[in-house]
């Protein structure tokens, strides 16, 4: 499972902006909240609470999320709060894997790790897919590797 990349903290993806290079914008995240047009509240939100995007805030969506995606004439109906939705969800998953995979090794030692591992990749060949397996719960990726430890 690939982290996602988090270009904006609203959620849109800036890599695919249509103002990005006329206007000489970094993206939102990486101007650290100062956008080609100035204030963003929603950038302000985020860097004076100390989140990496909406996504990662407990009131998330809030109204002011809500007000920007469902604005008349620059919102996307809401699709900027399903992306980080998404990524949010992503990167719980991959934290859910690693966590997985560290209690294991914690309990088993690295080597029957290892070999655990490389059945896992025997039933799941592709990379991205065993990473959603283990990163589903850890209760349910610690019964996985378990499993596969046999």
């Amino acid at each position: 499972m690939e982290k996602p990349k988090i270009t904006s903290y609203c959620g849109l993806d800036c890599d695919t902006c249509t103002f990005k290079e006329p206007c000489n914008c970094g993206g939102c995240v990486a101007t650290k909240g100062k956008p080609f047009h100035g204030h963003c509240d929603i950038a302000e939100c985020a860097v004076a609470r100390g989140k990496s995007f909406c996504g990662d805030c407990e009131d998330s969506p809030c109204e002011t999320l809500k007000r920007y995606a469902f604005d008349p004439e620059h919102g996307d109906n809401g699709a900027r709060i399903e992306l980080c939705e998404k990524i949010k969800t992503a990167l719980v998953a991959a934290a859910n894997a690693s966590k997985v995979q560290a209690l294991f090794i914690a309990k088993h030692g690295k080597q029957v790790f290892l070999r655990a591992h490389d059945r896992l990749h025997e039933l799941y060949p592709d990379f991205k897919k065993t990473q959603e397996v283990l990163g589903d719960s850890v209760e349910k990726g610690l019964e996985i590797l378990e499993r596969c430890r046999e």
